[in-house]
């Protein structure tokens, strides 16, 4: 009895242990964040220095196509987590970021959610058809790094006023 009694102390300890390391698993306040999606690696980088250099309080989460950001939006719902906003790439594999904003306005969960498309196109058909899909906003993603911190400070002030 002394043995079994021992090994249901262990699996309790460690089940609380990785718990403790799960930081979803625990309840609390999560600090704010929005989803950038796009699948450029070199993208994805620059926005994480320009919101490490802004000392930012917000946490990027990245996903790197549509169907990963339908899927990531789905799990942090669940979770009563809700993105300050979205950063959109237009040209993604599998489901591109028109299709993404489509399913994301299609959704009621979802569709009060702002979603800026962040992009190289500048292409007015493409300015067009994300403006009648629904986003909040379009911008032609900045060529300089401080041009981009700028960006991305104005943002998250806009939206945090929100």
């Amino acid at each position: 009895m002394q043995l079994r009694k021992s090994a249901s102390v262990s699996w309790l300890i460690a089940t609380i242990g990785a718990i403790l390391q799960n930081p979803y698993s625990r309840t609390r306040l999560p600090k704010p964040f929005f989803i950038y999606a796009d699948d450029d690696p070199d993208a994805v980088f620059l926005v994480d220095a320009a919101l490490r250099k802004l000392n930012a309080e917000h946490e990027m989460v990245h996903c790197l196509d549509g169907e990963q950001l339908i899927s990531c939006l789905t799990q942090h719902w669940q979770r009563g987590e809700k993105p300050t906003f979205v950063l959109l790439d237009v040209r993604m594999p599998r489901v591109d970021g028109f299709e993404a904003l489509r399913l994301i306005r299609g959704n009621a969960l979802h569709d009060r959610l702002s979603v800026v498309m962040f992009t190289s196109s500048v292409l007015e058909a493409d300015v067009e058809r994300a403006a009648s899909l629904g986003a909040t906003d379009y911008v032609v993603k900045p060529v300089s790094f401080d041009e981009l911190t700028q960006k991305l400070s104005e943002l998250l002030r806009r939206f945090d006023a929100l």
